[in-house]
């Protein structure tokens, strides 16, 4: 799994972030080096500040050849990895069925939102 984030708020997401939230819907894609993934498979988000002061957080997940493709605008006052997480949760649950009942929260009792 390839993972590319871009756009002008990117040092605010950390790659570390979007590796663990995407375990819980990729488990059999845990390999994150470019180098590496022969899968074809890849996760894009975009983050960007606009001129309106608002934030504009796009989510791009490519997986066994299916694509699905979320984005949403979010005020400046909320936190970006909490939007983006929220976000990719909505992607990748359509894309592979899968909803964890504990939303974005993750670890062995699901306390806090992934990357916390």
């Amino acid at each position: 799994m390839e993972i590319a984030i871009c756009g002008n708020l990117k040092e605010k997401i950390s790659e570390f972030f979007v590796q663990t939230f995407s375990l819980l819907f990729f488990p059999g894609d845990n390999s994150f080096s470019q180098n590496k993934n022969k899968s074809g498979n890849v996760i894009n988000i975009s983050a960007n500040k606009n001129t309106d002061n608002n934030i504009e957080i796009s989510v791009n997940i490519c997986y066994n050849k299916k694509t699905m493709r979320k984005s949403g605008q979010f005020c400046s006052s909320n936190d970006i990895v909490l939007a983006t997480g929220k976000i990719f949760y909505g992607a990748a649950s359509e894309l592979t069925g899968i909803c964890p009942p504990w939303g974005i929260h993750t670890g062995i009792r699901p306390a806090k939102a992934a990357g916390d």
